[in-house]
């Protein structure tokens, strides 16, 4: 659902300022302040390392804030959501990170001007978010070849890099591409398989490739969405990625003897052995790890009303080999 946001009198906001955020040194919170124009109240809170994004949050909420405007990369903006879900409060998003994945996916302009007139146009949409263990999500989270894959690209590589950090990683993990095996307990079946990525979805751009199993991946339909690549090699992986990519682009769900998908309201991934878990960029621990959609529990700004958004395709793990276990 999307809404417009009253307008009367001046607004009380906050900005939650990451200054070491992919491309946060060109961002100026003067030029924030201008470009929002006269019509906010605006508290500055800036991270660090004693002081995370979601203690920000906190602090920009008891001091009455009713925008929080997440100035960083995914990671900030998940840290913000997290203090606003289930609030009347709502998220603002400025993009200055590497990968800025949640503006892309819902058409938030880079430019900071262009990011500042959304927020200051008032117009606001009620999205899912996820509870995993106790982190929330807004994008995804990832375990095998993506989560290795961001996990080895250090802050530092990606302030001097951006995405070609992301990239070269890829490349060396396409090198020991290996299946694993993983269980799926849905809240209506398990699913054991072997999977080199499992990734649950809640909201995801074309470029989040490992996301891309169902034609459309919707951000408030009350459900997450799973998909499952069991490629194995540089080869399989490299062709794996490209088709998931084509069929995002072309809004196709994927077919391919190496990918399933799924979806579900609830998930938990246990694997043969502990791995990697990365939730919207960020290290959370490793499995098992427990995942639920929490149905329109955030509203945030957007650009202008909701496109058609076409729901995405039932389930099809026909190109696993997979043994389905009702509950």
């Amino acid at each position: 659902m999307v809404t417009q946001a009253g307008r009367a009198g001046k607004i009380r906001a906050a900005v939650v300022f990451n200054p070491v955020a992919g491309s946060a040194a060109s961002v100026s919170v003067d030029d924030i302040r201008g470009h929002l124009g006269d019509g906010f109240e605006l508290d500055i809170h800036e991270t660090s390392k004693e002081r995370d994004a979601d203690a920000c949050a906190r602090d920009a909420l008891s001091a009455g804030a009713t925008i929080v405007i997440a100035a960083g990369g995914d990671g900030t903006a998940a840290l913000v959501a997290s203090q606003l879900v289930g609030r009347d409060a709502v998220l603002g998003i400025l993009p200055c990170g590497t990968s800025n994945s949640v503006a892309e996916a819902l058409d938030i302009p880079r430019d900071l001007e262009a990011a500042c007139a959304v927020i200051a146009g008032g117009i606001t949409r009620e999205l899912d978010t996820a509870r995993v263990n106790q982190a929330t999500m807004l994008l995804l989270c990832s375990v095998g070849f993506h989560a290795e894959t961001i996990d080895n690209v250090s802050r530092e590589a990606r302030q001097r890099w951006g995405v070609f950090a992301y990239v070269a990683s890829g490349l060396k993990q396409l090198l020991d591409l290996e299946p694993f095996d993983v269980e799926l307990h849905t809240e209506s079946h398990c699913v054991r398989c072997s999977a080199s990525a499992v990734t649950v979805a809640n909201l995801a751009p074309p470029k989040s490739v490992v996301a891309q199993g169902p034609s459309f991946i919707r951000p408030d339909d009350g459900m997450l969405d799973v998909t499952v690549v069991a490629a194995s090699g540089v080869l399989a992986g490299v062709a794996a990625g490209l088709h998931l990519f084509r069929t995002a682009l072309d809004k196709e769900p994927a077919r391919s003897d190496n990918i399933g998908y799924f979806p579900v309201r609830q998930v938990r991934i246990v694997t043969d052995q502990p791995r990697k878990v990365v939730v919207d960029g960020e290290m959370i621990g490793t499995t098992p790890v427990d995942i639920v959609c929490q149905p329109r529990s955030l509203r945030l700004l957007v650009p202008e009303a909701a496109r058609h958004e076409p729901a995405s395709a039932e389930a099809d793990v026909s190109g696993l080999d997979a043994e389905i276990e009702p509950k």
